[in-house]
């Protein structure tokens, strides 16, 4: 009916067909595949450096303990253990009562000596930072300085703290010192500051210095004893405890 038959295609013809079809769908796979890992290796090994959080290693030494009136150096160890630089790095630190500042390997930017501006930090980089200072107190006491390290890493615009607190025991005491002055004190205003010295031991103290630093803008206008460039240099018996006595005036607004 209707005309001649049309030429049927053998099957191993038509399965080679598919075969050939399936094939070339699998090689575009493959290589969507190859072309999405290169795509992927590329941006994990070209993109900038991402901050890691919790990057920076502080570690704050010194002596155990100390006898009173000694001087004593506390070391400060500190690295950025992070994938990017640190822009600004500073150092705040809680000194306890009793705690006189010496000097350090570099200069605090207070004045006060509380807080040293450390500049920027690269990754991987370890520095180091020296103060020294005497500390006074009690036989037995326990003084605790406190260290804050704060950094602002690159492209972000917040800042992160580690902080260690580090104890002294006052294994002997040598000295006493009593600082007594007014709490509150207006522009013009002049004030007593009086300091009492006591030796601790069994015999006489030779070859004391004892350094007196007023606060900002205050001007001497008496001082008894008489100080050389600040300083009192002497010898502090038992029984007769050093008293040192300066008139000063704040400075007029």
């Amino acid at each position: 009916y209707g005309g001649p038959k049309k030429p049927r295609v053998p099957d191993e013809y038509r399965t080679l067909e598919r075969g050939r079809s399936h094939s070339w769908g699998f090689l575009i796979f493959l290589f969507l595949l190859f072309a999405a890992t290169v795509s992927g290796f590329y941006y994990w090994n070209n993109r900038p450096p991402q901050f890691q959080g919790d990057s920076v290693k502080l570690r704050v030494t010194t002596d155990s303990e100390i006898v009173s009136g000694n001087e004593l150096t506390y070391l400060v160890e500190y690295e950025n253990q992070d994938f990017v630089a640190f822009k600004t790095v500073e150092l705040d630190v809680q000194w306890p009562d009793g705690f006189y500042y010496n000097e350090s390997s570099e200069s605090p930017t207070s004045e006060t000596a509380t807080t040293w501006v450390l500049g920027p930090l690269d990754p991987g980089e370890r520095r180091q930072l020296r103060i020294k200072g005497q500390l006074v107190g009690t036989k037995g006491q326990t003084q605790t300085a406190v260290f804050r390290l704060s950094y602002r890493p690159e492209n972000i615009n917040s800042d992160f703290e580690v902080k260690q607190s580090v104890d002294v025991l006052i294994s002997d005491s040598q000295i006493d010192v009593v600082i007594t002055s007014s709490e509150k004190v207006i522009a013009g205003q002049e004030v007593d500051f009086k300091a009492e010295v006591k030796n601790l031991t069994a015999g006489k103290l030779t070859g004391l210095d004892v350094e007196v630093v007023l606060p900002k803008d205050f001007v001497v206008v008496s001082q008894e004893p008489a100080l050389d460039q600040g300083h009192w240099r002497g010898d502090v018996e038992v029984d007769t405890p050093l008293v040192i006595t300066i008139k000063a005036k704040a400075a007029d607004d």
